[in-house]
């Protein structure tokens, strides 16, 4: 089933909106990777795992603009789960399969030929 959702103001407000309302879904996902990680490590447990991507993902950080970085904090904080839960999720697909290589290209609003935002990625 296909959702939609309207959602308005600044980004950390637009992000706390998109936790709220999908809060439930989120935490569904962090569970269903700890119990896929669980699986996978058998000795190790999920935890330690988790917490090298975790730390992995930081490695995305920098390259946010402040207005997503509000965003996905306002996310994190409506869902009510780790600002670090909510910056893998969205990383997860790039270190699990094509780290260091990115699998996304944007071009924002005056870079390309519309002068509109343009985004694609290669989930291959």
């Amino acid at each position: 089933m296909m959702r939609t959702l309207e959602i308005w103001g600044s980004p950390g407000e637009r992000g706390r909106r998109h936790g709220q309302a999908l809060g439930e879904e989120i935490r569904q996902m962090r569970r269903a990777l700890l119990a896929y990680l669980a699986r996978v490590t058998l000795y190790v447990g999920a935890l330690p795992l988790f917490g090298v991507l975790l730390w992995q993902s930081r490695g995305f950080w920098p390259f946010l603009p402040p207005r997503l970085r509000q965003e996905l904090a306002g996310v994190a904080a409506g869902a009510q789960v780790g600002l670090g839960t909510i910056l893998l999720i969205n990383v997860l697909d790039d270190l699990a399969h094509n780290f260091p290589q990115c699998s996304a290209l944007a071009a924002g609003e005056g870079h390309s030929d519309r002068g509109s935002y343009l985004m694609g990625r290669n989930l291959d």
